[in-house]
């Protein structure tokens, strides 16, 4: 058993969406039989579980493809629980095959009941960085430190001052990430 309402909330990524049918139209449907279809959204999903340890995955999904990447800076994250560890996964892929998140395509945003997918993912270890906060994402240019200004990049932090994992300590190991996540909500296997 879990602590989660939700497998997460599914959101039209910016730039793609489209009509089928005739008339024109984005955000709504119009008169003369057109109708919205969404083909990528922006998954971000918050699993909560009952051992304190809080899952965070963020990615791109297409309905049109059956795998894609990890979004490369705010993918993966699993911290907290019994051990207190912190794993990252920024690398990789993520597969969600024919049927493996359900969703409808003429909505743009919408919450999330049943999830599916495969990891396999590079990432980075350290133990007892954990915590049982939490994580957001904060802006960073070297990758350990948070910044107040704009950067290229952003981390997992649970704090707003340092990056969750710091990838260039002594303290991270590099380490591979490979699981799959089945979601009925408010279940997590």
């Amino acid at each position: 058993m879990e602590n989660t309402p939700d497998c997460g909330k599914a959101s039209v990524a910016s730039g793609t969406t489209g009509t089928t049918g005739t008339g024109t139209g984005v955000a709504q449907n119009t008169q003369g039989g057109s109708s919205q279809t969404n083909n990528v959204y922006a998954i971000v999903s918050t699993f909560q579980m009952v051992s304190d340890e809080i899952l965070n995955l963020r990615f791109n999904y297409d309905r049109r493809q059956t795998k894609g990447a990890i979004n490369p800076q705010q993918g993966f994250s699993l911290t907290g629980g019994t051990f207190g560890n912190s794993v990252t996964g920024r690398q990789g892929t993520i597969e969600w095959g024919q049927a493996g998140i359900n969703l409808n395509t003429s909505v743009t945003n919408q919450q999330i009941n049943f999830l599916q997918v495969d990891l396999a993912l590079k990432g980075s270890f350290v133990a007892g960085q954990g915590t049982t906060n939490q994580p957001n994402v904060c802006n960073t240019q070297d990758g350990v430190n948070c910044t107040a200004g704009q950067a290229n990049t952003q981390c997992f932090t649970v704090d707003n001052r340092v990056c969750l994992v710091d990838t260039n300590s002594a303290d991270a190991k590099q380490i591979d990430i490979r699981g799959k996540i089945t979601c009925f909500a408010p279940t997590i296997f």
